[in-house]
């Protein structure tokens, strides 16, 4: 069920910042004033990590995921997704 708290998800990385352009939705998750990321900060328990940064001219984004979420769904039910929370799926049928 939305919202939902989870560990780790904060962040959209560039692949996923051109999914939500592709599916229009960049718009609504702007509005919510995500924070560029530029790359990654991986640090271990006793301080050994590692530093990485995201290819020239890419960019990521940092947003609480409730927030995302949230967005997210309201968008797809925009576009006429019919949201059904709290279901499990059993089986996909193809057509």
């Amino acid at each position: 069920r939305f919202p939902r708290r989870k560990p780790c998800g904060e962040c959209v990385n560039p692949a996923g910042v051109a999914a939500l352009h592709a599916l229009g939705a960049w718009d609504r998750v702007a509005a919510l004033r995500p924070v560029p990321l530029h790359g990654w900060r991986i640090t271990a328990p006793g301080g050994t990590g590692f530093d990485g940064a995201f290819p020239a001219g890419l960019a990521g984004l940092g947003v609480p995921r409730a927030l995302l979420d949230a967005a997210l769904l309201d968008h797809a039910r925009e576009r006429g997704a019919a949201v059904r929370e709290g279901a499990r799926v059993a089986e996909l049928l193809s057509q």
